[in-house]
This record gives structure tokens, sequence and C-alpha cells, in this order.
């Protein structure tokens, strides 16, 4: 498992090789983080992106029908958003499995992103074999982090850093909270 920022993922700087290599990736981390917009990073262009409704129909066709539709099946890259809700779901768990075993054994790169309501997305896990799978935890900046972010920020609306002294102090700390700081200095 892997532990950056969204920021370190997003810039210029080329991407960990492990995250690179493995086709299929989990995205974890607080609501915020920067997980889908990191996710999206992680895909080759023309990427399927399935929320949470997707996956319930998904699952209802490939439980229903014994096969997955080609959509998700098929496309070069698929972006599973809001994984949640698995505990004691071990069907749903079982045919998640087959699906990134299946995309994986192609060639074509999967990457799941905790859902907001738990952490049942890590249930998946034993599905595959450790070689075919990486997981990035995505945290908030600390320290000289928090002070970049918040000066960039200043700095795209035009105001002076020095105004938002709240900004850096926040608690929870959040990209969110020092946007909403910015605002109200405006």
């Amino acid at each position: 498992m892997l532990t950056r920022t969204s920021r370190e993922l997003l810039g210029d700087r080329a991407l960990p090789t492990v995250v690179r290599l493995r086709p299929v990736i989990f995205v974890l981390g607080e609501l915020g983080s920067g997980k889908t917009t990191v996710a999206r990073r992680l895909l080759p262009q023309g990427f399927h992106e399935c929320d949470g409704d997707c996956m319930r129909t998904g699952l209802n066709q490939a439980a229903r029908h014994r096969v997955w539709s080609d959509t998700l099946l098929e496309s070069p890259g698929l972006l599973l958003d809001g994984v949640d809700c698995l505990h004691r779901r071990y069907g749903a768990v079982q045919l998640i499995g087959e699906l990134l075993r299946a995309r994986a054994a192609a060639g074509r790169r999967t990457v799941l992103v905790q859902g907001a309501a738990d952490m049942s997305i890590s249930l998946l896990y034993p599905e595959l074999p450790c070689e075919l799978r990486a997981s990035l935890l995505l945290r908030f900046p600390v320290g000289g982090g928090r002070r970049r972010f918040v000066a960039d920020a200043c700095r795209a609306r035009g105001l002076d850093p020095l105004r938002a002294p709240a900004a850096y102090k926040l608690d929870p700390w959040s990209y969110a909270g020092v946007e909403r700081v910015l605002d109200g200095l405006g």
C-alpha cells in the first residue's frame, strides 16, 4: 500500500511503478481527499466510469445472467467509483472478484474507489493475487504541503496568502474546508 496526497499523484511526476504496472488499483482515503480525481488519472483515455447505481445494475445482471455486461468487461479502462456496503454480501464480493480477474487477465486496467459508507472495499483484496493489485491511500497534506496548497489556492484567486491564516489552521483540515475559508475572504 502506498500513501500519497492527491497533489503528489496529479502533478507532473511519474506515477509509482507499482501503480503504473498493476492492472487493478484500489484507491482509499478520507472524504474529499481526491480519490475520484486521482483514479481518473490512473486510467487510459476512453475509460468507462461506473458509480454506485451502475455497479448495482451490473451486479444484478451478472447474478441473473451469469455474465458481466460487455461495457464493464471489455472497456479499456474501468472506474468503479464509490465501492462500499460489501459486508456479508459474499455473492457480490465473489462476482466483483470474477470481473476484476477477467479484466486483469485481458490486460485491462480497473480502478476501484472507496465509497463513503465504509471500508468494505478491502473485502475484495483476497479476490485477486497480490501481484495483480495495488492499494493507494490518499491523505491530506501536512506542514509545508498545507502551506503550499493554501498559498497556491490564494494566488489562483488573486488573494494575498497572508490574509488566510484560518485556512492553514483548519481542524479538521480538508481541501474543501480551505476553499470555504477562501470563499469567505472573496
